[in-house]
């Protein structure tokens, strides 16, 4: 059973959904032993695994565990729809993806927020955008979706609109621009892309055919409407910041996953 067939018994731990609901909300920062308590529960998950008796099985939900706080911690500490930037996701080292020749990055958005993102398209056999509201891990809606049946399609709630890379205005070179907001800007006449409400996240996917003689595509994103005539850089967490984030991560991201 590998860590994909795992991820979906995971899922199905609905008690362990319920309880991160208790756990996210921040009371002040706490010290590191408090907040390696949140994970204890964690080891409850081998009771729904395929073999709660095999220490190889146990061995590898233990891998797993580490696998997802590596993974969550680029969705809660690397940037948020204010500073947003490209996130590892899913990959030959976060192994959730359905194809071992895909790529996955995410970057967060706010569905009231104009951004813009450019990069050259590369020659990749398939490059896609896919607009979403939910991150998988991040969602208690998500995870019980999953849970109560894996094969269920999402729902146009989780997911917004797909765009490929192909369909834009491409440069000599595969270069390429697109602006997403709410609204079509005015008097913009180049590539645009709807953000509709709720949409919270946006993903990359990368597929290589030829690894050796296929070129990534390269991309940034950059928020376009809270640039003030002093370009502010990101600031600093503070203290009760990082204490959600950390509750977030060690008592519902890694439960969710």
């Amino acid at each position: 059973v590998g860590a994909a067939s795992l991820f979906f018994y995971f899922a199905a731990d609905e008690s362990a959904i319920e309880s991160v609901k208790t756990t996210e909300s921040s009371e002040g920062l706490m010290t590191w032993p408090r907040y390696l308590d949140l994970l204890k529960s964690a080891d409850d998950l081998t009771n729904v695994t395929l073999e709660p008796s095999s220490s190889q099985i146990r061995a590898e939900l233990y891998r797993q565990l580490a696998m997802n706080l590596a993974s969550g911690y680029f969705l809660y500490f690397q940037s948020d729809s204010r500073y947003p930037d490209w996130m590892p996701f899913l990959n030959s080292v976060f192994t959730l993806q359905p194809n071992p020749d895909d790529t996955y990055w995410v970057a967060p958005l706010d569905p009231d927020g104009t951004y813009r993102i450019v990069g050259t398209r590369g020659s990749v056999r398939i490059v896609t955008f896919l607009l979403s509201g939910e991150v998988m891990g991040t969602s208690d809606e998500l995870a019980e979706m999953l849970g109560k049946d894996a094969e269920r399609p999402a729902t146009s709630a989780a997911y917004g609109s797909f765009h490929d890379a192909n369909e834009l205005t491409l440069g000599q070179a595969g270069e390429f621009e697109v602006l997403l907001s709410r609204q079509h800007p005015e008097g913009y006449s180049g590539d645009w892309w709807a953000l509709p409400a709720g949409m919270t996240s946006i993903m990359v996917r990368q597929r290589s055919y030829d690894w050796s003689v296929e070129r990534d595509a390269r991309f940034a994103i950059e928020r376009l409407d809270q640039v003030s005539s002093k370009r502010q850089l990101k600031p600093r967490m503070t203290a009760e910041e990082i204490d959600v984030r950390l509750r977030k991560l060690f008592g519902g991201y890694t439960a969710r996953l």
